[in-house]
This record gives C-alpha cells, sequence and structure tokens, in this order.
C-alpha cells in the first residue's frame, strides 16, 4: 500500500488531541469496513460512468462558449492542484515516501481527490449538461468519502500521534484559511518537470468528451 506519503515535515503533537487512534481506524473494524476498502481500490472505475456519459451526450451537445470556457478552466485548476500536490506527495515518483503535511497538505488533507473532483466536473462542464455536472460532483464526493476513511485509517495506524496531530490540525476537506505556519518550511518539492510528466495522462480524460464536440 503506498501510503508512505513523503516530504515530512514536523508537526506538533498537541497535549490534548480531539481524535484518537480508535475514531481514524474505526472504518476498519465496523459493518462498513468492506465498502470503504472497495471504494478505495475502485475508486477510479466508480467515477468513470460519469466520463461515459459525457462522451456519450457531447455527441449532441452545443455548448456556449462560456460554457467550454468555464469546464477548460475547472479541469486546468484540478490538473494544476493535482500537480502542485503531487510536488510534495511524490506518488508516481520513484522515491521513499513518507508524511506530507506541505504544500497544498498545509490547507487540506485530501488535496488529490479534491482537484480529481475538478478534473471530472470540468471534463463533464463541456457538455454543457447542468445535471450531468451535478451528478458529477455528487459521485466524486460520494466516492472520494468513502475512499478518505479507509486510506486515514491506514495512515492512523501507520504513523500513528505523528498522523493525529495532522488530523487535529488540518481539515479533511475545506481549506483551513489562513494557513497554519509551515514551520521548517518544506524542503523537499520536487521539480514541476518531473512533475508534469508523471502526471501526463490527466488530459486524457478529455479526449472522449472533446472528441465527438469536435469532428460530430
Amino acid at each position: 500500500m503506498r501510503w508512505h506519503v513523503r516530504c515530512f515535515e514536523p508537526v506538533m503533537i498537541p497535549s490534548t488531541a480531539k481524535h484518537s487512534i480508535e475514531d481514524v481506524v474505526g472504518p476498519l473494524v465496523g459493518s462498513g469496513r468492506s465498502l470503504f476498502r472497495l471504494a478505495y481500490r475502485m475508486r477510479g472505475a466508480f467515477v468513470a460512468p460519469v466520463i461515459v456519459a459525457a462522451a456519450v451526450l457531447a455527441r449532441y451537445a452545443h455548448p456556449h462558449a462560456g460554457t467550454l470556457g468555464a469546464g477548460a478552466a475547472t479541469f486546468l485548476t484540478g490538473w494544476g492542484g493535482r500537480m502542485w500536490a503531487q510536488r510534495h506527495l511524490g506518488y508516481r515518483l520513484r522515491q521513499r515516501m513518507r508524511l506530507t503535511t506541505c504544500g497544498p497538505y498545509r490547507l487540506v488533507r485530501n488535496p488529490i481527490y479534491i482537484a480529481n473532483t475538478l478534473v471530472v466536473t470540468g471534463a463533464t462542464l463541456l457538455t454543457g449538461n447542468p445535471w450531468l455536472v451535478a451528478a458529477a460532483i455528487g459521485l466524486c464526493a460520494v466516492v472520494y468519502g468513502l475512499t478518505v476513511r479507509h486510506e486515514e485509517a491506514f495512515l492512523a495506524r501507520w504513523y500513528g500521534r505523528r498522523y493525529l496531530a495532522y488530523v487535529d490540525a488540518t481539515p479533511r476537506w475545506l481549506p483551513s484559511v489562513p494557513a497554519p505556519p509551515e514551520g521548517v518550511g518544506c524542503t523537499c518539492a520536487r521539480h514541476w518537470t518531473e512533475v508534469a510528466l508523471a502526471e501526463w495522462q490527466v488530459p486524457l480524460v478529455l479526449v472522449p468528451v472533446l472528441v465527438p464536440l469536435i469532428i460530430r
């Protein structure tokens, strides 16, 4: 399992933590264990249907220029968010990884899943169908909401009090504003070129939607 996230920066451990190991690990011992695990393993497949639907609807869609611009902007924001997170996380990059608490991880615990939601939403927005956009947002919320419960439970077991301190200090979904102090600063961010090469596949999400829009 690849949750040994890299680029560790010191996290202050509060004397009275809000969360315990049992609080975070709970999903792995309750009746929903299989559901959380399935959501994690199949998260890409579970989100894919809205892209397939967008590809089908794109053949008959006539989106306005503003809609296309909004879709493109949303997609690019998500792609940029993924690269920013990957610059500190290092997933898919062949380097040893540790707990990441800097970069976008200072603001929110799951920036990549937020970015994924923007990528998927941006792709569906290109069709100009508001119901499909709403379905994409709702589906991502459900799938990634289940996924993070599984991931965070394992992270809590792996890192113990260090991760619990991070959970106490950093929200799961809504970014912390203003951001908490960076401490010693992030000293191991990767070069943007390396990250872009690791994230080259993201624009492929647009291909099944753009092709019908262009050649119909």
